[in-house]
């Protein structure tokens, strides 16, 4: 969500349907059963859904959003700066990633360009 939720409040106001045990675990479970599906909601507004499909998951987000729209709260300095740091550091993931995957390339190019005529490749070239 791009907001963060009040995840206390929330499970106080919603028990029926809302378990929160901060000692086993950081977020609310939140159970429907129409649409069938179970959401881990997080105090960062991050919001998990498993469901046994794709449009019960869709259904589950847009039954959720307005009942958690109510419990929002501003995000901290240090959560918008955690944020930011995942940010970064899935994007160097990315880079890395990619880069991986370039010299993947490359190092097949220099394979295919090692074989003999007959597609196998000299026992020892394979080594170097």
């Amino acid at each position: 969500m791009p907001f963060a939720i009040n995840i206390i409040k929330f499970s106080t106001d919603h028990k029926s349907n809302a378990s929160y045990e901060p000692e086993l675990h950081p977020g609310v479970t939140y159970k429907i059963k129409e649409p069938k599906a179970t959401m881990k909601i997080f105090s960062t507004g991050s919001i998990t859904v498993t469901a046994p499909c794709v449009l019960n998951v869709q259904a589950a987000i847009e039954h959720i959003f307005p009942i958690v729209y109510e419990y929002r709260q501003e995000r901290s300095n240090s959560c918008i700066e955690a944020m930011h740091r995942k940010e970064k550091l899935s994007s160097l993931r990315q880079e890395t990633s990619n880069d991986l995957k370039r010299r993947r390339l490359a190092v097949d190019a220099d394979e295919v360009e090692n074989e003999d005529d007959d597609g196998c490749m000299d026992s020892d070239q394979s080594w170097e």
